[in-house]
């Protein structure tokens, strides 16, 4: 069921010429959640998006910025609502997926944080 809501928002991006996902390997990680949202709630510079990374990302600030250059193509392109929406569907299904680790499984959620921390 969540790699179904993953291959929606990639096709989403897709849809909106944002190639995020060819630069990060996982969307659905702590960098990609953080500039789909940003995305969402309306910034559009890309060194801004691409600042939004974290640390572990292996890629350089500027490879993820030109693959977020979004003025020309949202500013040409609108954006459909149903685009968007799959894309706050996505994240809201992510986020609810980990709500429900953190409730019902407190020691292994616990253990992906403490991994996670390393990285930054």
């Amino acid at each position: 069921m969540a790699a179904e809501h993953v291959l929606h928002m990639q096709k989403a991006l897709d849809q909106m010429d944002v190639r995020i996902h060819r630069v990060i390997n996982e969307i659905t990680g702590v960098s990609g959640l953080k500039i789909i949202d940003a995305i969402l709630a309306g910034q559009r510079d890309p060194l801004a998006l691409a600042g939004l990374c974290h640390g572990g990302v292996k890629n350089s600030v500027y490879t993820i910025a030109k693959s977020l250059d979004l003025r020309a193509e949202l500013y040409r392109r609108r954006i459909r609502s149903r685009v968007a929406t799959a894309l706050r569907m996505g994240v809201q299904s992510l986020h609810h997926a980990r709500d429900y680790l953190e409730e019902f499984f407190p020691a292994h959620y616990a253990q992906a944080r403490a991994a996670l921390q390393i990285f930054s």
